[in-house]
């Protein structure tokens, strides 16, 4: 079958497949990737390391098992952990990460214990064949996860920052999509055109192979899990049952309420329960359900200021907060909002304090009041989002405003990322800002006028989005403009004297 070019996981999975590579070469010390079960993760990483000819440990451990494997496997080319979000479960388990994930190629895994203590000083008998307190890995490392990362509800409130941390210090998540009909198209091309139901032993004529495909088409969201797998365990069942095969199938799919009530099962989608609205009495369409929910938060809805207000009217203040997440992301998670004639107003900064952002948006009769938006996590393309407050927004700061003495228009974004990328490259995580001749350049040292360094995977996030003029003063305040769809934001850097 022909790849589907709108399907965005076969470009998701290449870029795994890039980061795998990095990681065999030793150009990076680690990487990750979050996605369904059986949508690829490991059979991408098994390609590549063959490919690369770079030996590969999958292992999948608990927290003392970990490090006997890191000691075990230390200068094993790649060693992958399955389920990476089993080890998410304690907090000494994630600091022992976080000292795997350093950027350095040869790091120190620190993790005493008793027993290791103990075995380390025995002055009799023989020793243990245990990891010691301290050793050294230089071993690439890869994750995988069938939790999505990028949603933060789906990761124990209290492992949220640790989980953060290894964010910030490189370990970025390649997120493959969940989208169950992607999904389904990509494990066709895995099982046919890739050859993997060949390779498991199972052949069929064109007839069967038809039928299979159209039978797990048709059924994608009956399964319990869309996979490579799944496909094989109905072509098995085709080729040895080719009676009963479809019933063999259908036996395992996924219990709807019906099911456990002991009712009979209907294709009809439930009716939602709901406040009468004005509709049509011969529409028997079900309305869809809204999208699911963690306990404890809300999708950008705010209680009513009326009850006479409609849905639409609730729809515009639902659009205006999902606007400001996409922008804020993960960077801000928390922001204040004040809402007046004049216009919607949004303030807030990042947690290292050097990064702030600022913008005047159009008014809204929805907002009028002040509150703080609190950014929880991402979910099925919607920001799943929470108002609070005002005060839970902190102590926003004051930005003066600044005579600039360099402007810059949106055609200067270019050099800049190219400056970014040199800076990567060369390893640098806080670059010092240098004006040469009427531009900005990144190095690693200052210069008598420029002393000031700017964080640079910030920079690199502003970067990302539609920039319409940069603006600098050498008293260490950096500007980038940006336009969204309902205004105009500015992102200041506060430089550190370095």
């Amino acid at each position: 079958m022909a790849r589907d070019k709108n399907n965005p996981i076969y470009d998701q999975l290449q870029l795994f497949s890039d980061r795998i590579r990095q990681v065999a070469r030793g150009h990076r010390t680690a990487c990750a990737c979050d996605g369904p079960a059986g949508v690829g993760k490991t059979y991408t990483l098994r390609t590549v390391c063959a490919e690369e000819g770079k030996r590969h440990e999958l292992i999948n451990t608990t927290t003392g098992g970990l490090i006997q494997m890191l000691y075990r496997y230390a200068n094993t080319a790649v060693v992958a952990f399955d389920d990476f979000d089993v080890a998410l479960r304690s907090e000494a388990t994630a600091n022992v990460i976080k000292q795997m994930i350093a950027p350095e190629p040869k790091r120190r895994i620190t993790h005493q214990t008793v027993k290791s203590l103990d075995n380390l000083h025995r002055a009799s008998g023989p020793k243990i064949n245990i990891a010691p307190p301290t050793f050294t890995i230089n071993c690439g490392l890869v994750m995988l996860t069938n939790v999505d990362m990028g949603n933060m509800l789906s990761i124990d409130r209290d492992m949220r920052n640790h989980v953060s941390a290894m964010v910030d210090r490189g370990l970025e998540f390649i997120h493959i999509s969940r989208n169950l009909n992607y999904v389904a198209d990509y494990v066709l091309w895995l099982a046919t055109e890739q050859g993997l139901l060949q390779k498991s032993g199972l052949h069929m004529d064109t007839k069967q192979e038809t039928e299979v495909t159209e039978f797990f088409r048709e059924n994608v969201q009956r399964f319990e899990t869309v996979s490579v797998r799944r496909f094989q365990s109905i072509a098995k069942d085709r080729l040895t049952m080719p009676e009963r095969w479809r019933q063999l199938q259908m036996a395992t799919f996924k219990r709807t309420k019906d099911d456990a009530a002991g009712t009979k099962t209907t294709t009809t989608a439930p009716k939602k329960v709901a406040t009468p609205t004005k509709t049509s009495p011969k529409s028997t369409t079900p309305e869809p359900e809204p999208p699911a929910t963690a306990p404890g938060a809300t999708v950008a809805k705010q209680k009513s200021k009326s009850s006479e207000k409609t849905q639409q009217e609730e729809a515009n203040r639902d659009t205006i907060t999902q606007s400001i997440a996409s922008v804020l992301n993960a960077r801000m998670p928390i922001s204040l909002i004040s809402g007046s004639p004049d216009g919607t107003g949004v303030k807030a900064f990042c947690e290292s304090k050097q990064m702030f952002c600022r913008a005047l948006l159009k008014p809204h009769p929805e907002i009028e009041d002040e509150f703080s938006l609190r950014i929880l996590g991402k979910h099925e393309g919607r920001y799943l989002i929470e108002e609070s407050g005002p005060s839970t927004a902190g102590d926003q700061a004051v930005i003066e405003e600044l005579k600039w003495e360099f402007v810059w228009q949106s055609d200067a974004k270019s050099s800049l990322v190219a400056e970014c990328k040199i800076a990567r490259a060369h390893k640098l995580r806080e670059p010092y800002v240098i004006i040469s001749d009427g531009r900005i350049t990144l190095s690693d040292r200052p210069v008598e006028k420029d002393r000031w360094q700017m964080n640079l995977r910030d920079l690199e996030w502003v970067l990302r989005k539609e920039v319409l003029e940069i603006n600098y003063t050498r008293r260490g305040v950096l500007s980038v403009k940006v336009r969204t769809l309902l205004g105009e934001y500015e992102f200041l850097f506060r430089g550190r004297a370095g």
